[in-house]
């Protein structure tokens, strides 16, 4: 599999789950970012998953969390900004 580049939403929208996700629980996401997170559910760096309602029978909003993997993708985004700042 080749390696593709991040778009600077998809880097913006992992950001913003580091803050949101950093203490364990899940986020919620606008449409136009759950659109940037979906290429990077396929490759396994975010996880993703419905809350049902038993007496409704209906799917309410999607959930989001870094995987294992995307936690040490944030990790390397932060980092090397880090780095940049410092230069």
């Amino acid at each position: 599999m080749s390696e593709q580049r991040l778009s600077n939403r998809q880097i913006v929208t992992l950001k913003q789950l580091a803050i949101c996700c950093s203490q364990g629980a899940p986020a919620t996401l606008t449409r136009d970012q759950r659109e940037a997170m979906q290429p990077l559910w396929r490759r396994g760096l975010v996880e993703m998953w419905f809350r049902c309602v038993p007496d409704e029978g209906v799917q309410r909003t999607a959930f989001f969390r870094p995987s294992a993997d995307g936690w040490a993708l944030i990790r390397a985004i932060l980092g090397s900004v880090r780095e940049e700042i410092a230069a």
